[in-house]
Protein backbone atom coordinates (compact mmCIF):
# COMPACT_ATOMS: atom_id res chain seq x y z
CA UNK A 1 0.00 0.00 0.00
CA UNK A 2 2.72 2.48 0.93
CA UNK A 3 4.61 1.73 -2.28
CA UNK A 4 1.46 2.46 -4.29
CA UNK A 5 1.01 5.76 -2.45
CA UNK A 6 4.67 6.60 -3.08
CA UNK A 7 4.30 5.78 -6.78
CA UNK A 8 1.16 7.94 -7.00
CA UNK A 9 2.93 10.79 -5.22
CA UNK A 10 5.91 10.53 -7.58
CA UNK A 11 3.56 10.54 -10.59
CA UNK A 12 1.81 13.60 -9.22
CA UNK A 13 5.13 15.36 -8.62
CA UNK A 14 6.28 14.50 -12.14
CA UNK A 15 3.06 15.89 -13.66
CA UNK A 16 3.33 19.03 -11.56
CA UNK A 17 6.96 19.51 -12.56
CA UNK A 18 5.90 19.24 -16.21
CA UNK A 19 3.17 21.80 -15.62
CA UNK A 20 5.64 24.14 -13.90
CA UNK A 21 7.96 23.82 -16.89
CA UNK A 22 5.17 24.77 -19.29
CA UNK A 23 4.16 27.70 -17.09
CA UNK A 24 7.76 28.95 -16.96
CA UNK A 25 7.93 28.88 -20.77
CA UNK A 26 4.61 30.75 -20.95
CA UNK A 27 5.91 33.28 -18.43
CA UNK A 28 9.05 33.90 -20.47
CA UNK A 29 7.00 34.35 -23.66
CA UNK A 30 4.60 36.75 -21.92
CA UNK A 31 7.47 38.75 -20.41
CA UNK A 32 8.90 39.12 -23.91
CA UNK A 33 5.53 40.29 -25.20
CA UNK A 34 5.32 42.85 -22.40
CA UNK A 35 8.79 44.19 -23.23
CA UNK A 36 7.91 44.48 -26.92
CA UNK A 37 4.61 46.19 -26.10
CA UNK A 38 6.40 48.64 -23.79
CA UNK A 39 8.98 49.43 -26.48
CA UNK A 40 6.19 49.99 -29.02
CA UNK A 41 4.36 52.31 -26.64
CA UNK A 42 7.54 54.32 -26.06
CA UNK A 43 8.15 54.48 -29.83
CA UNK A 44 4.58 55.61 -30.42
CA UNK A 45 4.98 58.29 -27.76
CA UNK A 46 8.09 59.60 -29.54
CA UNK A 47 6.22 59.64 -32.86
CA UNK A 48 3.27 61.41 -31.23
CA UNK A 49 5.59 64.04 -29.76
CA UNK A 50 7.25 64.63 -33.14
CA UNK A 51 3.84 64.93 -34.80
CA UNK A 52 2.68 67.38 -32.12
CA UNK A 53 5.76 69.54 -32.70
CA UNK A 54 5.23 69.42 -36.46
CA UNK A 55 1.60 70.51 -36.05
CA UNK A 56 2.71 73.33 -33.75
CA UNK A 57 5.22 74.52 -36.33
CA UNK A 58 2.65 74.26 -39.12
CA UNK A 59 0.11 76.19 -37.05
CA UNK A 60 2.67 78.90 -36.29
CA UNK A 61 3.58 79.19 -39.96
CA UNK A 62 -0.07 79.38 -40.96
CA UNK A 63 -0.81 81.96 -38.29
CA UNK A 64 2.16 84.03 -39.45
CA UNK A 65 1.00 83.75 -43.06
CA UNK A 66 -2.55 84.81 -42.13
CA UNK A 67 -1.19 87.79 -40.21
CA UNK A 68 1.04 88.72 -43.14
CA UNK A 69 -1.87 88.43 -45.59
CA UNK A 70 -4.06 90.57 -43.35
CA UNK A 71 -1.39 93.26 -43.20
CA UNK A 72 -1.00 93.18 -46.99
CA UNK A 73 -4.78 93.50 -47.43
CA UNK A 74 -4.90 96.70 -45.38
CA UNK A 75 -4.74 99.66 -47.72
CA UNK A 76 -2.92 102.59 -46.22
CA UNK A 77 -4.08 105.75 -47.98
CA UNK A 78 -1.25 107.89 -49.19
CA UNK A 79 -1.29 111.69 -49.20
CA UNK A 80 -1.91 111.75 -52.93
CA UNK A 81 -5.06 109.60 -52.53
CA UNK A 82 -6.50 112.07 -50.06
CA UNK A 83 -5.97 114.95 -52.45
CA UNK A 84 -8.26 113.33 -55.02
CA UNK A 85 -11.22 113.03 -52.64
Amino acid sequence: QLEDDLKDARDTVSKLEGRVSVLKKDLAANEERVVKAYEKIKGDERIKEKARKAVEIAFTLLADQVSKDEVEDVVIPSDSDEAHT
